[in-house]
């Protein structure tokens, strides 16, 4: 695995466009995470979770009974079912990624924890799988899989996943055989102290709470992280004025 730091917002674009230039982009997805320390896992694979023999396609196998009573209509794929239960917060062998590099960033610096690092990763592989597809349990068995729009944030982030044959190995880069069992994987070192600049960098370009999480959650989220910024307040009184915001009943 090759790994990088960066001191800037241009030290990584300049890392994208490497990649744009030296391999096909289209063979790269992109993922966020806000404590460097994390491995590469799904939920169903983390400490606390994880469990041996398979058990958490049981507990999804479960969840697939239980959640008819909750939604009037559900995909019939398993893995397709499994992005669903992915969505709503169950603990899967699906990982999330992103097709847009800009938007992992985003969940790498979000949580403007300036003491402790994020880490950015891009991640290539030829493996890929189908909605239909039988759920392997093979270890280091990674791929690529690409549901139908079944969220609105799915489409909103540009999101995809990896399954996991085995979710208690971390994603690494292989070279195997036949070009369809390599992968290539790079690691990028966010330093704590630049995630709050980064964060007003991607404002700048369009990705912040609201346009990945294009619901009223995201909308009060996104201006109760506004309401920091000196700047942002002075315009709403200078839209509304500060009459209308002092005044009491």
């Amino acid at each position: 695995m090759e790994e990088k730091t960066i001191d800037s917002f241009a030290d990584l674009l300049k890392i994208i466009d490497n990649i744009s230039n030296s391999y096909i982009q289209d063979d790269w997805i992109f993922r966020g995470q806000t404590d460097s320390k994390w491995d590469l896992i799904p939920a169903a694979g983390r400490k606390g979770i994880y469990a041996h023999n398979e058990l958490d396609l049981e507990v999804f196998d479960y969840w697939c009974k239980q959640a008819i009573a909750y939604a009037d209509k559900l995909p019939t794929e398993k893995l397709e079912l499994m992005a669903v239960a992915q969505h709503h917060g169950l603990a899967t062998r699906l990982l999330d990624w992103s097709e847009n590099p800009l938007v992992a960033l985003y969940f790498a610096v979000s949580d403007l924890q300036s003491n402790t690092d994020g880490t950015f990763f891009c991640y290539s592989t030829k493996q890929e799988v189908e909605s239909s597809s039988e759920l392997k349990t093979t270890p280091y068995y990674v791929a690529c899989y690409r549901p139908r729009a079944v969220t609105p944030r799915l489409v909103s982030q540009k999101g995809l996943f990896t399954y996991h044959g085995q979710p208690d190995i971390p994603v690494k880069a292989i070279k195997g055989p036949t070009e369809q069992s390599c992968s290539e994987l790079i690691k990028v070192l966010i330093p704590g102290a630049i995630k709050e600049e980064l964060c007003f960098q991607l404002n700048r370009y369009g990705i912040n709470k609201v346009s990945l999480f294009p619901d009223l959650d995201g909308l009060s989220s996104y201006i109760n992280w506004q309401t920091k910024n000196k700047a942002f307040i002075q315009n709403i009184i200078r839209k509304i004025g500060p009459d209308l915001i002092l005044s009491k009943d």
